[in-house]
């Protein structure tokens, strides 16, 4: 059993459980935060522990300077994660939290680490995509706020507060040149399997791109549609998270049993 570790400002729990059979380490989108997935506990199974990473940037680390590139992120990550690593554990990143969450995979495999019993990523196109936004380097501070407010997710009171953007733009606009400068190299296939997850009705992530994920994997490949935009894991949150707990549940299968579908809900692509 992992001994006490005294506090982390990267390591949020909202319900911990030293007792847990895994780990799942959830990963924000632009601009989010670990609270994020406060509530995730009550929705998942009692032997999975939910612990959200608080990335720089945001909430209680808002001084701090948040990260531009997946690459150096992912290997930070690796450095705070790897005394957590004594259980199974799985990865969840929602938009940018998703392909932070595959390059930290693949910085793990890099670094002989264990790797994760099962990667999800939502709402983000495959690595080998080009970045499915538009490009936010060249932006002003008021289209960018347009894009913001055209992708759903944040309140209009929010985004109607001055000083509040102020504070958000910045973070925004790193964390959107993560995923606009990410460089795709070609590696072998993650070993773990991978459940990609997409909004029927998002405008910048579709199907087809959703589907892209499978080319990364050789481990198996599940990817499904939820009702709603880019932020679905709000709209549809009891689906998903009903979805993620059947995947999990899956690697407490005997050996030699093949895994069955398991939507929750959700419409397979």
């Amino acid at each position: 059993m992992l001994a006490e570790i005294a506090p982390d400002p990267w390591i949020i729990r909202s319900r911990p459980n030293p007792g847990a059979r895994l780990r799942l380490f959830c990963l924000p989108f632009a601009g989010g935060s670990a609270s994020t997935y406060r509530g995730w506990p009550a929705h998942l199974p009692v032997d999975v522990e939910v612990i959200a990473v608080q990335l720089p940037g945001r909430e209680e680390r808002l001084r701090e300077p948040a990260y531009t590139s997946a690459v150096e992120l992912s290997r930070k990550l690796v450095t705070v994660l790897a005394r957590y690593l004594d259980r199974p554990f799985a990865l969840f990143g929602h938009s940018m939290g998703g392909l932070v969450a595959f390059e930290l995979t693949r910085t793990l495999r890099a670094a002989g680490l264990p790797l994760p019993e099962h990667l999800f990523v939502s709402a983000h196109c495959g690595p080998r995509k080009a970045f499915c936004l538009p490009p936010v380097s060249g932006m002003s501070d008021r289209e960018l706020l347009m894009l913001i407010r055209r992708m759903g997710g944040t309140r209009d009171e929010v985004l109607q507060d001055d000083d509040v953007m102020k504070l958000m733009l910045p973070l925004l606009r790193a964390d959107l040149t993560i995923c606009e400068t990410y460089h795709y190299i070609p590696e072998a296939p993650l070993p773990c399997p991978i459940s990609a997850f997409g909004g029927v009705l998002d405008d910048h992530v579709r199907r087809a791109d959703v589907l892209t994920w499978g080319a990364e994997t050789s481990g198996g490949f599940q990817a499904r549609m939820f009702p709603g935009g880019h932020f679905f894991l709000d709209d549809a949150k009891p689906r998903l998270l009903q979805t993620i707990a059947e995947d999990l549940a899956t690697h407490r299968a005997p050996a030699g049993v093949s895994r069955a579908r398991l939507d929750g809900g959700a419409s397979p692509c």
